[in-house]
């Protein structure tokens, strides 16, 4: 199993390693490529520390620790589309963006010294996760759906990718949250799943030219609730199906948590 899992790890690092050496090569100044470039580069040192783990036996934190950074760089790229962002001061700037930032910080800040100072409560680190996939996947719906239609087409491989991560990364920790615990048979197929994503998102930049930001912009800007709505059942589901399972005396089998 750590084999595969290292295995997987390994080729999204390599993965990752070619995007950033494209990006490099495509010279993309904009804060859009910018903010890609360091998201891919925060994605291949998780991959790399991820794979070299399971053998120099260092804390997975470590892991864990650079994934909060990469889900905060996702999300403001995502935001800066969407508010039509092309410079750091005015990222800096920008009301939304700031919010986001503050309420980030505090949050993984809390989270992460609860954690460090009390080993036994890692589940505040699983729910932390839980609530910033949770937000990317908001995203990403109201990213794709405020889009002109003219250019969804370029947007689609973008949006499978980082929901496809995003969506396992959800059900993971949705399930690490409530038994306190991660399935490392999950954990070891991240590796593939991120290897995945990779050339999908890659599309997505080829196909946006310079990363522009303003061809994502809607006139009308709604606010889709979908994922909310989906996640919210799917958790309401799994804690149901937990209280069954422990109130009969049972507990979680492999097949039965991978089959939910």
């Amino acid at each position: 199993m750590e084999l595969i899992g290292m295995s997987g790890y390994l080729l999204s690092a390599c993965a990752y390693l070619i995007f950033i050496l494209l990006l490099l090569a495509a010279r993309n100044n904009t804060l859009t490529g910018r903010l890609v470039l360091l998201a891919a580069m925060l994605v291949f040192f998780s991959s790399l520390t991820a794979a070299l783990q399971p053998k120099m036996d260092f804390s997975l934190l470590i892991v864990l620790a650079i994934k909060t950074i990469e889900l905060m760089v996702w999300s403001v790229l995502i935001l800066c589309t969407q508010v039509n962002i092309s410079s750091l001061k005015q990222l800096l700037s920008q009301p939304k963006i700031k919010q986001y930032l503050q309420v980030w910080f505090v949050l993984s800040g809390t989270c992460w010294a609860i954690t460090l100072l009390s080993p036994d409560s890692v589940k505040y680190l699983f729910s932390l996760f839980l609530l910033l996939n949770l937000w990317l996947l908001v995203l990403l719906e109201q990213l794709y759906r405020n889009a002109e239609v003219k250019v969804k087409w370029a947007l689609w491989s973008l949006i499978i990718a980082l929901g496809m991560s995003t969506v396992f990364d959800f059900v993971l920790f949705a399930q690490a949250a409530m038994v306190n615990q991660l399935d490392f048979s999950y954990w070891y197929a991240r590796g593939f799943v991120t290897a995945v994503g990779m050339p999908l998102i890659l599309v997505s930049t080829r196909r946006i030219k310079h990363w522009s930001v303003n061809v994502f912009v809607s006139r009308e800007v709604v606010f889709y609730s979908s994922m909310l709505l989906i996640s919210g059942l799917y958790l309401l589901l799994l804690a149901i199906a937990g209280y069954v399972i422990n109130y009969f005396g049972g507990a979680w089998g492999d097949v039965i948590s991978i089959a939910f």
